[in-house]
Formats: C-alpha cells, structure tokens, sequence
C-alpha cells in the first residue's frame, strides 16, 4: 500500500514444530524491513490478509487430527500502526460434550483461495467452518464493529438449513453496510446469506441455483465480488467453477445473469 510493504508468514523448524507468526514490515518501498512478532498463539495455518492504509488484517488458525479435528481455533490479529505491534482475537467458539470444552472450528481453502477476511470501514468481517455452541458443523460468522478492537461472538448462518456442508468454500465480501456471504453444500447447491447493517442482522440462508432460477443447478467454488464503480455496495457478483457468473443489483435479493 504506498511505499509500504507488509508480509506475514509462520517460522517453524525442521520438524515443522511453529516457533512464530511474524511481520516483516516496511515503509521504504521493500528496500529495508523490521520485524515483529503477529501472535505467540501456535498457528498452523494463515489463511488471509489485509493491509491498507495504516491497518493489517491476518487471519490465522490452530488445527490437530486425531481421527478427524481433534482441535481447532480461528484467530484474527490486528496492527493499527503498520505491523509495529498487534492484537490478537480468538473468534472461534466451543461447545461441552461428555469429554468436556471442544474447540473444533477451521478456517481453510479447499484447493481455490475464497476471500473469508473482509474489512469496511470500522467494521471487519469473517468467516470459517466449525462446531458451533451446540456442537453442530457448520458455518460460522464474526465482526468487529471498533476496527478489531474487540470481536462479537461467532455467530451460525447455516442455522441447520442444511447438513452437509464443503468446508474450505465458505467465502465473504463486504461494502458500504453490504456484507454477502456464501457457502456450499457437499451437493454443490450455492447459498447466499446476506446483511444491509454491517452484519447486525442476518437474511436466512438462500439457494442461488433453484431450477426455476437458473438453468446451471450446481457448481462448486462459489466467489463473490463486489463492483468497484457501485459505491452503494448493492451490486455483486457471484462466479462460481461451472464458469458462470450472475450479477445482483439489489443488495443480493435477486440475482440476473448466465
């Protein structure tokens, strides 16, 4: 951004044991960097990043296989000052069964990078797969509406409206207010959950391939984008691997488009 140039990136050792998250930070167009440290919190995974202006956005998470996620955690850390420090959220959420508090949330790419980190103004948005409170996979949401300061608790879109969900596809997009957020079933039905407030309230999951909508019914690695010529943020796009692409004009009520 600028002159500046910021790389995030995890150190481990020879045995891949994590020794650090680090920022190596610069204001000299690259010619010369410093380095600090994102987070002592073990990461096995970072999985997206902003920087603009003064701010830094990383995404990252903590994940163990023991016959399927044995454990996994979902942080966000913030730099306020060019990555000279940072501040780290962890936004993922547990839930207690009868082996007692289990953290099993992801946050990942299912072979495509899908952007899950996005920031509007003060507000920063995110979203990961997990077991929510109650302990059901799913598709989980959180914001910050102090410019990651402090992060509200994640919240579930799916709200059990399928079961079968591809985790690693989830993806968001945020715009003036706007933030559209899809995801997809292991059938490769697309749904859209969507807000007009900045992420206070949720629409209900929507299909965006229903037969009476759209002649293409199924595709996988859906992607959203927002248009930059719409400073309303009510224009979106929605791509998606069966090379297709539909177009909202509405905020995400409808959508038009081959």
């Amino acid at each position: 951004t600028g002159s500046k140039v910021g790389i995030i990136y995890r150190d481990a050792n020879f045995n891949d044991a994590f020794e650090g998250l680090y920022c190596l930070h610069s204001s000299n167009h690259g010619s010369t960097f410093a380095k600090t440290t994102v987070t002592t919190e073990n990461t096995t995974n970072v999985t997206d990043y902003i920087f603009e202006d003064d701010r830094m956005i990383v995404l990252h998470g903590y994940s163990t296989y023991y016959y399927g996620l044995n454990t996994g955690r979902v942080f966000v850390s913030v730099s306020w000052n060019n990555g000279q420090s940072f501040t780290s959220h962890k936004v993922s959420v547990s839930y207690t069964d009868n082996y007692g508090v289990q953290e099993r949330c992801l946050t990942m790419h299912d072979s495509r990078y899908v952007p899950k980190l996005s920031a509007d103004g003060s507000n920063i948005h995110v979203i990961f797969a997990g077991h929510n409170q109650s302990g059901v996979w799913t598709v989980l949401y959180a914001r910050s509406d102090d410019n990651g300061h402090s992060f509200h608790e994640a919240v579930d879109i799916n709200k059990g409206y399928i079961g079968n969900i591809q985790s690693g596809q989830e993806g968001l997009v945020s715009k003036n207010g706007h933030v559209y957020m899809s995801y997809l079933s292991t059938g490769a039905k697309i749904f859209l959950v969507r807000s007009s407030d900045a992420g206070v309230s949720l629409s209900n999951p929507s299909d965006l391939l229903l037969s009476n909508t759209h002649y293409i019914t199924q595709a996988w690695w859906p992607q959203l984008k927002t248009d930059p010529s719409d400073d309303s943020g009510r224009t979106v796009y929605l791509g998606a691997g069966a090379l297709m692409t539909r177009k909202s004009v509405d905020g995400g009520n409808s959508f038009s488009g081959t």
